[in-house]
């Protein structure tokens, strides 16, 4: 749900978002909270606290949201006007889950079996919650596995990984996308 584009002009659409790790720097508490400054200034539950009123007050503002971990925390502590505030953004596609796992798995160090569960977890709170939920509503075997849950996900994508060619890593390399990204999936794909 873009807002309408200009012919022949270049359309630029900014759309806030997170990524919020579930455990990184700080644990899940730190983050959620804002404790331990000193690591990183974030507390996830403000985020929420303050994007909410602002989708409800102005229809054309968009958000999109990719850990449940967080949120459905954030949920449990919220009273019925707040919920039916986000229900109500929900349902106008202002607000979007991405993705819609329990955290944003790194497709690096995640096994496939750990996406999977974290995935179908995230999904089935989404979809206990706020009715049924589908994606897009309003190079080693593991990256491909990634890449493949994410085509599975109904995700057109392509993983540049991390990239350093500042420090001189993959300088005489082309990018490319990863092969597949975005084909069909054959039944034996995973």
């Amino acid at each position: 749900m873009c807002p309408k584009t200009v012919p022949g002009a270049l359309n630029v659409h900014l759309v806030p978002h997170t990524h919020d790790d579930v455990g990184w720097l700080k644990n899940v508490d730190e983050y959620y909270y804002g404790s331990r400054k000193d690591i990183t200034p974030v507390g996830v539950q403000y985020i929420l606290d303050s994007v909410v009123p602002q989708l409800y007050a102005d229809p054309d503002k968009r958000f999109i949201y990719v850990e449940m971990a967080f949120f459905f925390r954030w949920w449990a502590e919220q009273g019925d006007a707040v919920r039916h505030q986000v229900r109500e953004v929900v349902r106008r596609g202002q607000f979007e889950f991405i993705l819609g796992g329990w955290s944003m798995n790194d497709e690096a160090a995640a096994h496939y079996n750990a996406i999977v569960d974290q995935m179908s977890w995230g999904l089935k709170k989404i979809n206990d919650t706020f009715g049924r939920w589908e994606q897009g509503r309003g190079g080693g075997i593991a990256r491909w596995k990634m890449c493949a849950l994410y085509v599975v996900s109904k995700f057109a994508c392509f993983f540049f990984l991390q990239l350093r060619r500042a420090e001189g890593v993959l300088a005489d390399r082309p990018v490319r996308p990863l092969q597949g990204a975005g084909e069909p999936l054959r039944a034996d794909g995973l």
